[in-house]
Parts: C-alpha cells; sequence; structure tokens
C-alpha cells in the first residue's frame, strides 16, 4: 500500500491505520502535531487527503504513546480517538478538545477496537 506524500522534511515519528466511512486512515505522528489522512479510493495513491492536524500542544502531548483512530464525524466536525488508553474527542471546526468520562470506566485504561463488517474474506 502506497502511503500519502506527507511533504515532511524529518520522518514520522509513528502511524497508526483505521477506518472511516469504508475509507482507509492513516494518523500520522509528525514532529508537532496529529495528522489526519484519508484514503477516499483504495489502491489510488492520489486520492489521500489531509482532513486535519491536530496539534499537540491542544492535546497536551508529549509525543510518546499510542494512537488510534476510532471515528471522524464530518457532519459535526469531530474525531474520536483514543491516547494512551484514553478517549479524546477533538473538534477540527473550532480546534477544542475533550476528554469525555465514561460512567463505570477508569480513565487511562481504555482499549479500542474497530470493528467493520465485510462480505470478502481477507
Amino acid at each position: 500500500m502506497t502511503q500519502p506524500d506527507f511533504g515532511l522534511d524529518d520522518p514520522l515519528h509513528d502511524l497508526s491505520l483505521g477506518v472511516s466511512r469504508d475509507c482507509l486512515c492513516i494518523l500520522a505522528h509528525a514532529n508537532d502535531s496529529l495528522d489526519i489522512w484519508v484514503m477516499k479510493y483504495y489502491g489510488n495513491k492520489d486520492s489521500w487527503n489531509k482532513l486535519f492536524a491536530i496539534p499537540f500542544m491542544e492535546l497536551c502531548y508529549n509525543g510518546i504513546g499510542f494512537f488510534s483512530l476510532l471515528y471522524i464525524s464530518e457532519e459535526d466536525g469531530q474525531v474520536f480517538f483514543d491516547l494512551n488508553y484514553e478517549v479524546y474527542v477533538y473538534n477540527y471546526k473550532n480546534r477544542t478538545l475533550k476528554i469525555p468520562k465514561i460512567q463505570g470506566l477508569p480513565s487511562n485504561r481504555f482499549t479500542s477496537n474497530v470493528y467493520v463488517e465485510s462480505l470478502t474474506s481477507p
């Protein structure tokens, strides 16, 4: 699979794959942001689009840890992801970050899996 042209002088630190609305997504840990990329047409390198970048200063993130994409809501301008076992909701339209509290679930002990239904076998 061909990666998007990240357009960076320095190499990426980490990549995380995800799926949103039947499109392949990449969360790319660049030097100062977490960049969200979506491949609109699977297998077509030219269809990679950078949706937005979340500046690390808004995440209070030190650049070390595990992150994965949970869901992108383009209508609401929100992206749901987990970072170091906590759920984050980032609104990329107004640049706000929330860490929702889930009753009965200790913060910092959350793990996620994304389920994608398919009629084809791998």
